[in-house]
């Protein structure tokens, strides 16, 4: 009647019959008779077995909802024999009220089967199969969740190849089997979110960003002159109204709308502080480009960092530096407590500062400068082919594989060989890293240092360097770092850099330091603060928090 072949592939046997009609007809037979003899829990375990093993084969909709999690759900059940979790209906309400408060952590409540699992939880009956596919849409739910809120629901490298800082996982099969052992299988969920005031402040300012939203937005202000106070400009009007919805001024008496009057000045003075802008009460170019974000882009940017926590371990280390790029800022922190804050620098676009996180180890005083292959091959050697004189105005060695100084006049500029020399620009008040350099070994060589350059730290952007961080007045910081060093005293400090030695000084209480990017948070003050995205990171973020969850994030 029929020929039959095995085929061998994808890990499973299948069956390849001539006479497809007669498969159609024989097979739910069988399905039926195995069925029939089955308890209602061993029925809606089989039907669970084969849809999970279908799972595993490729892409598994039920309905309109996409099995996401497409590793971790055929493990979960194959570690339990396909045995159901979510047998108790409240401890899927509970997880469902969690999932529905999604918008406040700024993901979407869609992403987690929300609109599926509240239809059939409301079903008076249910089928076998219907039971079978709410549990498997529960778990992928649970999963899904769980892993988003413990490590993002976007992969940082995809969209940033300069993000590097570790993210905090954990098994997100293991917490839902510990979960449903323990007994707390629709709570769990509640506790996953990031632990830290400022991920909080910023779910807060989420919600006042989304009302704001929600209730229209603000004005925008049209480009003319810079308006200060004084003034009298038909803008002038625009602005207060866009500084009344921001919150940055109450309403109040107002005896002529188009004149820049005193209110109004502290009014933008404080946007101006919230938005990293010089607080001179002029409205120019920068402070016009802050006040016309819109209240809608504004949220986006405050879900992005949001995302950007989660990317972190759920706990920073207890002591550490805590460097923000977007904000050209460093504070030295233990527990939740700020002991030094500094102005800094940071690279510039084109030579971006990484984001990752290292152990500082030491110190140096009168650190020399090594060139690196970046500055070397991009600055140095196109300026020195132009003028052999650039070395000595810069300062610069050049160096044999020996370590023997070479005659620069000599050297044929063009020859593929001077890339393999070392460059180098002794200790002294011209030197590139100034006075002191802070070493936290890593593989970008990168480092916090002093700067011949100080006049640059009054600018209120300052994306300058070549990526290390420059930090202002450095030998304070240096001095705070090595404090609990008997020998290394603030004078003995002072007296090394005069010696005009080099000298390395190893710290004793190592901090961790953290290299962020972080363009929204909420200040001590409770103010929302809001910095230019200098890397334009912001953008692919938001774009990529819009997208469906990605089945990508399914293995974790």
């Amino acid at each position: 009647m029929y020929n039959k072949r095995v085929v061998i592939g994808t890990g499973c046997i299948h069956y390849l019959w001539e006479e497809r009609n007669l498969m159609k007809s024989i097979l739910p037979f069988f399905l039926l008779l195995t069925l029939l003899s089955l308890s209602p829990k061993e029925e809606v375990e089989e039907y669970l077995r084969r849809k999970v093993e279908n799972v595993s084969l490729g892409i598994v909709r039920i309905g309109s909802d996409r099995i996401q999690c497409a590793e971790a759900v055929p493990r979960f059940y194959q570690n339990r024999s396909f045995q159901q979790v979510w047998t108790n209906t409240s401890d899927a309400q509970k997880a469902l009220a969690i999932i529905r408060k999604a918008p406040e952590h700024g993901l979407n409540p869609a992403d987690y089967h929300s609109e599926t699992l509240e239809r059939l939880i409301a079903l008076e009956t249910w089928t076998p199969l219907r039971r079978a596919e709410f549990e498997l849409l529960m778990t992928d739910a649970y999963l899904l969740y769980t892993s988003h809120m413990i490590s993002g629901k976007v992969n940082p490298q995809s969209i940033d190849a300069q993000w590097h800082v570790l993210r905090h996982e954990m098994d997100p099969v293991q917490a839902l089997e510990t979960a449903s052992q323990n007994g707390t299988i629709g709570s769990t969920l509640a506790h996953l979110a990031p632990n830290h005031p400022i991920y909080k402040s910023l779910m807060e300012a989420l919600t006042q960003y989304k009302s704001i939203q929600e209730s229209g937005g603000w004005t925008t202000v049209n480009p003319g002159e810079t308006l200060k106070p004084g003034m009298k400009n038909p803008r002038v009007n625009d602005v207060r109204e866009l500084l009344l919805a921001t919150g940055d001024m109450q309403s109040g008496a107002v005896e002529d709308l188009s004149t820049y009057d005193d209110n109004l000045r502290q009014g933008v003075m404080r946007f101006q502080s919230r938005h990293g802008i010089d607080a001179d009460g002029a409205i120019g170019v920068n402070t016009l480009a802050a006040m016309n974000v819109s209240a809608e882009e504004r949220v986006a940017q405050i879900q992005a960092n949001l995302e950007r926590w989660r990317w972190l371990s759920q706990q920073l280390s207890e002591y550490h530096i805590r460097v923000n790029i977007a904000d050209y800022s460093l504070k030295v922190i233990r527990g939740n407590q700020v002991e030094r804050s500094h102005k800094v620098m940071v690279g510039k676009p084109v030579r971006s500062t990484p984001v990752f996180s290292s152990t500082m180890q030491y110190i140096v005083l009168n650190p020399t400068w090594t060139v690196p292959p970046t500055i070397l091959n991009n600055d140095v050697l196109p300026a020195v082919r132009k003028d052999v004189e650039y070395l000595n105005t810069k300062g610069l060695q050049v160096l044999d594989n020996n370590g023997n100084a070479l005659d620069p006049s000599t050297i044929d500029w063009n020859s593929p060989s001077v890339k393999s020399y070392t460059y180098r620009q002794p200790a002294g008040k011209n030197n590139a890293l100034g006075a002191v350099k802070f070493m936290f070994p890593n593989s970008f060589n990168i480092y916090l240092h002093d700067t011949p350059s100080k006049e640059l730290f009054s600018k209120s952007e300052r994306a300058f360097s070549s990526g290390c961080i420059r930090v202002e007045n450095p030998l304070d910081l240096a001095k705070h770092l090595i404090k609990s060093d008997g020998f290394w005293t603030d004078d003995a400090i002072d007296i090394a850099v005069k010696s005009g030695k080099t000298q390395t000084i190893p710290i004793k209480e190592k901090p961790m330091v953290y290299l962020l990017y972080w363009t929204a948070w909420t200040s001590p003050d409770g103010l929302v603060q809001f910095r230019k995205d200098i890397y334009n990171r912001d953008r692919k973020l938001i774009e990529a928090l819009n997208e469906d969850a990605p089945m990508a994030l399914a293995s974790k």
